[in-house]
């Protein structure tokens, strides 16, 4: 009987051995983290997302800092318009908000938005077509945020450069420029012949002008 019971604690004992080990395992490679708090934040999307997915970086000036958690679609009825919220989740252990003066409080995510942190879509790369969130200090693009939309904490969306050149692509009056590279081709052509003309004609005027009179 007290080797029957001797037996059962071991067995026991190695079970709940293995599965510390595989915890720790896990948690060690498995980049787990059970015990730290994870922040939490949403980035309102109107323009085409193409490229970005569950799981892509979002990085601060290359710096990974979490990642994108989901993508939903939602329609205003009012506005009549779609925005995509696009939520983050991000790493504690790879920002750190320091006090602002010794002993001070520290500085929470809503004051540095205020003080000009922004989220754009990046494209991580051409061949395969990815994208990531990239976040940023820039006070000179307004915080559009859409209270209707999404009630959590929001990072205010700016446009990328890819997304600021097609936006001037698009503005710019492609007909018409297209149309005057119409008329200065044609110009260049009605020169060209002038020109090729032009010779013949003044020796037919100079033959004309030395030939005989009968």
């Amino acid at each position: 009987m007290a080797e029957s019971t001797n037996r059962k604690t071991l067995i026991g004992a190695f079970v709940l051995g293995g599965g510390a080990l595989a915890l720790a395992v896990i948690m060690l490679f498995g980049h787990m983290r059970f015990f730290a708090p994870s922040r939490e934040a949403v980035v309102v999307f109107q323009n085409s997302i193409t490229g970005l997915a569950v799981g892509a970086p979002v990085n601060f000036r290359g710096v990974k800092v979490g990642s994108v958690k989901s993508i939903t679609l939602r329609f205003d009825p009012l506005d009549r318009k779609a925005y995509i919220p696009v939520q983050l989740t991000l790493e504690p252990d790879q920002i750190h908000i320091v006090r602002d003066v010794p002993g001070g409080t520290k500085v929470s995510m809503q004051e540095m938005i205020a003080n000009g942190l922004r989220a754009e879509l990046n494209l991580q790369s051409f061949v395969t077509g990815q994208s990531n969130i990239e976040l940023d200090f820039d006070k000179s693009t307004p915080a559009i945020l859409h209270p209707r939309i999404t009630g959590e904490l929001e990072i205010p969306a700016r446009l990328s450069t890819m997304e600021k050149l097609k936006d001037t692509l698009s503005d710019l009056p492609v007909k018409d420029i297209a149309s005057h590279a119409d008329a200065t081709l044609l110009s260049i052509k009605d020169a060209q012949r002038q020109d090729e003309h032009g010779p013949a004609t003044a020796d037919c005027q100079r033959e004309s002008h030395h030939r005989p009179l009968a």
